[in-house]
């Protein structure tokens, strides 16, 4: 009831503001995960779609590239620093 009031009160343009910033944080906190969504599913594209002939002849090669794509991932988790959200720092070199 106090917060219904409460925002009854305050104006539109800082209700807008304070959305934004919400919107904002909430994007801020989540652009890693959808960073590591968009490239895992760009590399299965092209894995799929270069290996597709090749994968259709032999098990080993669907091995290789589920191999290859582990390695890819545990590459990304060595770049990503969770202090800064980006993939421009090691975890580990400080």
């Amino acid at each position: 009831m106090t917060g219904h009031h409460y925002l009854q009160i305050r104006s539109r343009w800082t209700m807008y503001a304070t959305w934004d910033s919400l919107t904002e944080k909430i994007y801020m906190g989540r652009r890693s995960v959808i960073v590591v969504v968009v490239v895992a599913v760009v590399v299965v594209v092209v894995v799929v779609v270069l290996l597709l002939p090749l994968l259709l002849l032999s098990v080993g090669l669907l091995l290789l590239t589920l191999l290859l794509l582990l390695l890819l991932l545990l590459l990304l988790l060595l770049f990503y620093d969770y202090r800064y959200n980006n993939y421009y720092h090691f975890c580990f070199y400080y």
